[in-house]
């Protein structure tokens, strides 16, 4: 569904000035909101809150409709259409300068105070250096005088000592020959090699035990991804739903209608002319039914583009309160 257009900052402003100055014209004109509504079949509701704000938050009102809106209103209360139109672009950027009021209330030019500005600025503050502190001054010692040489005094050289001469027929002990009838050095032997043993054959079922558990992890992994990805595709939009009122654009977009014949609801068939790449809003309780020219036209309700080429034996296109929900519900089940 379409959406409210964006705007600057001070747009607000500018379109409620824009509305109160279109009410003030009607007001002195002498047309009222029911001869509006007699005329247009638009809402008086929906002609109240245009008074008000100009339309500018309305959730299904974009820049097409309300052009198209405010050339019919400019119509009813006799300014010039297109006069209004620029007035309504100039509010939408916020520049609106009370002319629809100076041209056609007697509003003085210089009581009009000028739209303001946007405040400069400010200049970017240059940045800090940080201020390198200063070093302590460091403390000068005296240099410390060497120490006196002294003269080691001379000792009397010291004896050797007395070998004395293995007996004859003694030798060094075989060491090879002796650890193995130490029973302390053969159990420690035994239980080294028992404890080696068992850290290789751990270390090896447990690389056994880890790889199959990471196969089987892999595809439950992937199928439950698979799921959340499923799930977040298949979650279907909202379905919308027809308002009491609807409103059904028609747009000239290949052709100057000359004219197009519209019955909205129990209204007489009623002849418009519509400019090429103009269009003009219809408020539809029920029914309307579209006539001639129908392959230059295009055409939308509340905001959705609907099939021009759905007509009836006669050659019309009638949109129903039925059919157009019918029509609704088979986009939502896309």
């Amino acid at each position: 569904m379409q959406r409210a257009f964006p705007m600057p900052a001070d747009a607000s402003a500018s379109g409620s000035l824009f509305a109160q100055d279109m009410r003030a014209i009607r007001e002195q004109q002498g047309v009222s909101i029911e001869a509006i509504h007699e005329e247009t079949k638009i809402p008086i509701g929906l002609i109240e809150a245009f008074e008000e704000s100009a339309l500018f938050d309305h959730p299904q009102f974009n820049i097409v409709y309300l052009r198209s809106f405010v050339r019919t209103y400019a119509e009813m209360v006799g300014i010039d259409p297109q006069e209004a139109v620029e007035a309504l672009d100039r509010a939408r950027e916020g520049r609106y300068a009370r002319e629809l009021a100076i041209a056609h209330l007697g509003l003085a030019a210089e009581d009009v105070a000028p739209p303001p500005e946007p405040p400069p600025e400010p200049p970017p503050e240059p940045p800090v250096e940080p201020r390198a502190e200063p070093e302590p001054p460091r403390s000068v010692r005296p240099p410390t005088p060497p120490p006196p040489a002294t003269t080691p005094a001379a000792t009397p050289p010291a004896p050797a000592p007395a070998v004395t001469p293995p007996p004859p027929g003694a030798s060094a002990p075989d060491v090879a020959s002796v650890w193995w009838k130490n029973p302390r050095i053969l159990w420690a032997l035994v239980i080294a090699l028992v404890v080696v043993a068992a850290v290789l054959v751990a270390l090896v079922m447990g690389r056994r035990e880890s790889a199959p558990e990471s196969v089987v992890g892999s595809p439950a992994d992937s199928s439950r991804a698979a799921e959340a990805e499923t799930l977040a595709v298949e979650v279907p939009p909202p379905r919308i739903v027809l308002g009491d009122t609807f409103v059904v654009l028609v747009r000239a977009a290949k052709d100057r209608l000359d004219p197009i014949r519209v019955k909205v609801d129990g209204d007489l068939r009623r002849p418009y002319w519509i400019e090429r790449d103009s269009a003009r809003a219809f408020a539809v309780t029920e029914q309307i039914i579209l006539e001639e020219q129908l392959d230059d036209i295009e055409v939308a309700v509340d905001g959705i583009p609907y099939p021009t080429d759905r007509r009836d034996a006669r050659g019309r296109l009638v949109l129903s309160r039925s059919a157009l929900q019918a029509y609704l519900d088979s986009l939502h089940q896309r």
